[in-house]
């Protein structure tokens, strides 16, 4: 994958839109369009703020992705939370945009550094990486989010996805919500 085409591709999201204000996708954003230019001194400034971001967040980009991602309370896992069924062009949307983040989570250091390394031979930052398959993913938590009905907040939806089950007392979950979790007849 070429990757101009990543970048062009994430500058398109629609359905995942709000990825895009994540600190450590704008960081790959910028050291994707300064690898286009082929400006070497900012790309490599660029790919050390990209790293930097993204060791705060974990390390691994793959996880780091799966977590955006599952915990996006975009317009489809909304609809199909309402009990909707969402229209075609938007399942078709989420299907590429998937396939798109996947391209992302995919990357390797490798895949990031071949570019600097043409006229950049000295150590270059490494981050972490995992197989994913963020479509079965997102279609679990599109299974989830239409089972638990309208009510259910999108977030609690994202920790179910991530911990397999929810506890009412997660503290991850702000109380509001965990109050929710009590007094709609979903808890324990």
């Amino acid at each position: 994958m070429e990757l101009h085409t990543l970048e062009s591709r994430l500058q398109a999201l629609a359905v995942f839109r709000a990825l895009l204000d994540d600190p450590v996708v704008k960081a790959l954003l910028a050291y994707l369009a300064h690898n286009i230019d082929g400006a070497t001194w900012d790309a490599l400034g660029a790919y050390g703020e990209f790293t930097a971001r993204l060791y705060r967040g974990g390390g691994n980009l793959a996880r780091y992705v799966q977590r955006l991602v599952e915990e996006d309370d975009n317009v489809c896992i909304r609809a199909v939370g309402r009990g909707e069924t969402p229209p075609a062009y938007l399942t078709d949307s989420v299907e590429e945009e998937l396939k798109t983040l996947q391209m992302a989570a995919d990357l390797t250091p490798e895949d990031l550094t071949l570019p600097l390394l043409r006229t950049y031979q000295a150590y270059l930052p490494r981050f972490g990486t995992a197989e994913i398959d963020l479509a079965a993913l997102y279609r679990q938590r599109l299974e989830w989010a239409g089972a638990a009905g309208a009510s259910m907040p999108a977030t609690i939806c994202s920790v179910w996805t991530v911990k397999g089950a929810l506890s009412r007392w997660d503290t991850r979950i702000p109380s509001v919500w965990r109050s929710w979790w009590a007094t709609s007849g979903s808890g324990d």
